[in-house]
């Protein structure tokens, strides 16, 4: 067994603690949502450096995965709004009066009944887990003038 104390190592890890934890600096912290901006002071150095960091790296990731995978943008519209938007469609299409004259932009046609036909026959037997189909509607599937 070798039980020599290195002074040189220990020296250098003494070195790099003050270094880290011995200074302080004030750190600003801005809200993502609202763009409100904090300012927390005697923060030490080290975790101020780490955290800038690994915050630029995360928030860089999270903008370039929501340009390509989400619409709306959830840092610049908000947390959840594709789901309040879905929300707002479902409200506004929930019966037949809210639809008012959408439901019939041409003489003789039905897009609710459309649309709910198109659930049952086309999306509805996948969701069942009935395999009716593998491509195309049944021959009963009759959606209307409109689709």
């Amino acid at each position: 067994m070798n039980n020599t104390l290195y002074f040189g190592r220990l020296f250098i890890a003494m070195l790099i603690y003050l270094l880290a934890f011995g200074t302080s600096v004030s750190v600003t912290v801005e809200d993502a949502y609202t763009g409100s901006v904090r300012v927390v002071d005697n923060v030490p150095i080290g975790p101020a450096a780490v955290g800038a960091a690994m915050s630029n790296v995360g928030y860089g990731v999270t903008r370039l995965m929501e340009q390509a995978f989400s619409t709306p943008a959830m840092t610049g519209q908000g947390f959840a709004d594709a789901l309040q938007t879905l929300a707002g469609v479902r409200k506004a299409t929930l019966s037949r009066a809210s639809l008012g004259a959408a439901n019939a932009p041409v003489s003789g046609t039905d897009v609710e009944g459309s649309l709910v036909k198109l659930a049952y026959w086309v999306m509805g037997p996948g969701v069942m887990g009935q395999d009716r189909f593998i491509f195309g509607a049944p021959k009963q599937f009759e959606p209307g003038p409109f689709l």
